[in-house]
Protein backbone atom coordinates (compact mmCIF):
# COMPACT_ATOMS: atom_id res chain seq x y z
CA UNK A 1 0.00 0.00 0.00
CA UNK A 2 1.38 3.41 -1.01
CA UNK A 3 1.60 5.81 1.90
CA UNK A 4 2.68 8.89 -0.02
CA UNK A 5 6.02 10.68 0.29
CA UNK A 6 7.91 9.99 3.51
CA UNK A 7 7.72 12.90 5.91
CA UNK A 8 10.95 14.23 7.38
CA UNK A 9 11.24 14.53 11.17
CA UNK A 10 10.65 17.87 12.86
CA UNK A 11 13.77 20.06 12.86
CA UNK A 12 15.53 20.27 16.22
CA UNK A 13 15.53 23.72 17.73
CA UNK A 14 16.03 25.22 21.15
CA UNK A 15 12.36 24.56 21.90
CA UNK A 16 11.93 21.17 20.25
CA UNK A 17 13.42 17.85 21.19
CA UNK A 18 13.95 14.35 19.96
CA UNK A 19 11.47 13.19 22.60
CA UNK A 20 8.64 14.64 20.50
CA UNK A 21 9.43 12.04 17.88
CA UNK A 22 8.32 12.07 14.31
CA UNK A 23 5.09 13.85 13.69
CA UNK A 24 4.36 12.59 10.23
CA UNK A 25 3.65 16.17 9.29
CA UNK A 26 5.33 18.16 6.53
CA UNK A 27 8.03 20.45 7.89
CA UNK A 28 6.22 23.57 6.67
CA UNK A 29 3.28 22.73 8.95
CA UNK A 30 5.28 22.05 12.13
CA UNK A 31 5.92 24.49 14.94
CA UNK A 32 8.98 25.02 17.09
CA UNK A 33 6.95 25.06 20.29
CA UNK A 34 4.54 22.64 21.88
CA UNK A 35 1.26 23.57 23.50
CA UNK A 36 2.74 22.79 26.91
CA UNK A 37 5.72 25.07 26.23
CA UNK A 38 3.38 27.84 25.12
CA UNK A 39 1.21 27.47 28.21
CA UNK A 40 4.24 27.48 30.51
CA UNK A 41 5.60 30.55 28.73
CA UNK A 42 2.33 32.41 29.05
CA UNK A 43 2.06 31.36 32.69
CA UNK A 44 5.54 32.73 33.34
CA UNK A 45 4.62 35.99 31.63
CA UNK A 46 1.50 36.27 33.79
CA UNK A 47 3.43 35.54 37.00
CA UNK A 48 6.21 38.01 36.16
CA UNK A 49 3.74 40.71 35.14
CA UNK A 50 1.81 40.21 38.38
CA UNK A 51 5.06 40.52 40.35
CA UNK A 52 5.85 43.74 38.46
CA UNK A 53 2.35 44.99 39.26
CA UNK A 54 2.90 44.34 42.96
CA UNK A 55 6.34 46.00 42.88
CA UNK A 56 4.89 49.11 41.25
CA UNK A 57 2.03 49.20 43.75
CA UNK A 58 4.53 49.12 46.63
CA UNK A 59 6.92 51.64 45.08
CA UNK A 60 4.49 54.39 44.11
CA UNK A 61 3.53 55.35 47.69
CA UNK A 62 7.19 55.39 48.73
CA UNK A 63 8.14 57.70 45.88
CA UNK A 64 5.11 59.88 46.71
CA UNK A 65 6.46 60.18 50.25
CA UNK A 66 9.88 61.21 48.91
CA UNK A 67 8.17 63.82 46.74
CA UNK A 68 6.32 65.27 49.74
CA UNK A 69 9.48 65.29 51.88
CA UNK A 70 11.45 67.03 49.13
CA UNK A 71 8.71 69.64 48.70
CA UNK A 72 8.72 70.28 52.46
CA UNK A 73 12.52 70.46 52.44
CA UNK A 74 12.48 72.96 49.57
CA UNK A 75 10.01 75.14 51.49
CA UNK A 76 12.25 75.03 54.56
CA UNK A 77 15.26 75.99 52.42
CA UNK A 78 13.36 78.94 50.96
CA UNK A 79 12.63 80.17 54.49
CA UNK A 80 16.31 79.95 55.47
CA UNK A 81 18.02 83.17 54.39
CA UNK A 82 21.51 81.69 54.68
CA UNK A 83 20.93 79.20 51.82
CA UNK A 84 21.48 79.98 48.16
CA UNK A 85 17.94 80.26 46.65
CA UNK A 86 19.07 78.11 43.72
CA UNK A 87 19.32 75.15 46.11
CA UNK A 88 15.63 75.47 47.01
CA UNK A 89 14.75 75.66 43.32
CA UNK A 90 16.69 72.47 42.64
CA UNK A 91 15.01 70.62 45.51
CA UNK A 92 11.59 71.79 44.24
CA UNK A 93 12.52 70.35 40.81
CA UNK A 94 13.45 67.05 42.44
CA UNK A 95 10.08 67.00 44.21
CA UNK A 96 8.27 67.62 40.90
CA UNK A 97 10.36 64.90 39.21
CA UNK A 98 9.47 62.48 42.00
CA UNK A 99 5.80 63.37 41.45
CA UNK A 100 6.18 62.48 37.77
CA UNK A 101 7.79 59.22 38.81
CA UNK A 102 4.73 58.40 40.92
CA UNK A 103 2.55 58.84 37.84
CA UNK A 104 4.88 56.58 35.84
CA UNK A 105 4.76 53.94 38.59
CA UNK A 106 0.95 54.06 38.56
CA UNK A 107 0.89 53.68 34.77
CA UNK A 108 3.32 50.76 34.96
CA UNK A 109 1.25 49.23 37.76
CA UNK A 110 -1.85 49.26 35.56
CA UNK A 111 0.01 48.07 32.46
CA UNK A 112 1.53 45.18 34.41
CA UNK A 113 -1.86 44.15 35.79
CA UNK A 114 -3.31 44.30 32.27
CA UNK A 115 -0.41 42.21 30.90
CA UNK A 116 -0.83 39.59 33.62
CA UNK A 117 -4.53 39.31 32.89
CA UNK A 118 -4.02 39.19 29.11
CA UNK A 119 -1.35 36.47 29.33
CA UNK A 120 -3.52 34.33 31.61
CA UNK A 121 -6.56 34.84 29.39
CA UNK A 122 -4.59 34.02 26.21
CA UNK A 123 -3.31 30.79 27.74
CA UNK A 124 -6.81 29.82 28.88
CA UNK A 125 -8.34 30.52 25.48
CA UNK A 126 -5.63 28.67 23.55
CA UNK A 127 -5.95 25.68 25.89
CA UNK A 128 -9.76 25.74 25.51
CA UNK A 129 -9.61 25.84 21.71
CA UNK A 130 -6.87 23.22 21.60
CA UNK A 131 -8.97 20.88 23.77
CA UNK A 132 -11.90 21.37 21.42
CA UNK A 133 -9.72 20.66 18.39
CA UNK A 134 -8.20 17.62 20.07
CA UNK A 135 -11.66 16.28 20.95
CA UNK A 136 -12.81 16.78 17.35
CA UNK A 137 -9.72 14.99 16.01
CA UNK A 138 -10.23 12.13 18.47
CA UNK A 139 -13.90 11.90 17.51
CA UNK A 140 -13.02 11.94 13.81
CA UNK A 141 -10.23 9.42 14.24
CA UNK A 142 -7.53 11.62 12.73
CA UNK A 143 -4.04 12.25 14.07
CA UNK A 144 -3.63 15.79 12.70
CA UNK A 145 -6.02 18.62 12.02
CA UNK A 146 -5.87 20.27 8.63
CA UNK A 147 -6.17 23.95 7.91
CA UNK A 148 -9.27 25.31 6.21
CA UNK A 149 -7.15 26.28 3.18
CA UNK A 150 -6.81 22.55 2.38
CA UNK A 151 -10.58 22.21 2.01
CA UNK A 152 -11.19 24.84 -0.67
Amino acid sequence: MYKGPEQSPAPLTATSSVARGRTGMAAKHRTDITLDEYLVSMGNIAVNAERDHQDMAKSAPLVALVSRVLAHMAQDLEDDHNIDPELAVLVHEMARDAGRMVKAFRQAEKASADAAQAAAQAAQEVARVYRQDQAAMDEGGVAQASAAVHHD
